[in-house]
């Protein structure tokens, strides 16, 4: 929102329809343009965590002739089909949001495109959970509630910090160490 300028036409990709986290992710989507009256979704899409089914939908819009000025997007593996299909039609990639799967991060950094916000997935709590689990089961003291923030790469950091030779299956947030990349990817 604040990369448009608080006006302009974005679309909303979520992931399933009626999912506990798309309708959770969905719900903080519609919070925050409640505050900018000037930003018009032109309709909340569900492309399945699928590049295909993204890349469909934005070519719908285009289609129609609709004007997306930004492009509000659930998740990486979605987010890599709406590069494709703007960059198929010849058309700018405007501001976007997505997830930090490298399928996504590896085709920015080829098509050198920066204007994105990139969170973190939350799969790298899975990681969280089972050093939780170990500590519960060998005695070791833990918090009763715990909370962690998502983390956030933008595009201009990741046209720096990205290695195009990782894996596209490969999330930037992982805490797989780098040395053990070979042994899972």
């Amino acid at each position: 929102c604040e990369r448009l300028e608080g006006k302009g036409n974005v679309v909303v990709i979520m992931g399933y329809p009626g999912s506990g986290y798309s309708n959770a992710v969905l719900a903080g989507v519609d919070e925050v343009l409640a505050n900018y009256p000037d930003i018009k979704s032109l309709g909340v899409e569900y492309a399945e965590y699928t590049p295909a089914m993204s890349k469909q939908i934005l070519e719908g819009y285009f289609a129609k002739g609709d004007s997306v000025d930004g492009v509000i997007c659930d998740g990486g593996l979605m987010g890599f089909g709406v590069l494709e299909a703007f960059n198929d039609a010849n058309k700018a990639i405007p501001p976007m949001s997505c997830d930090d799967t490298y399928l996504f991060l590896n085709k920015a950094v080829e098509l050198e495109f920066s204007d994105f916000i990139c969170c973190s997935s939350a799969q790298e709590l899975s990681y969280d959970a089972i050093e939780l689990l170990f500590n519960v089961l060998n005695d070791k003291p833990c918090e009763k509630e715990n909370h962690l923030l998502p983390q956030v790469l933008t595009g201009e950091d990741a046209l720096t910090k990205i290695d195009p030779t990782t894996p596209n299956n490969y999330w930037y947030f992982s805490k797989i160490p780098a040395e053990r990349l070979n042994d899972f990817f």
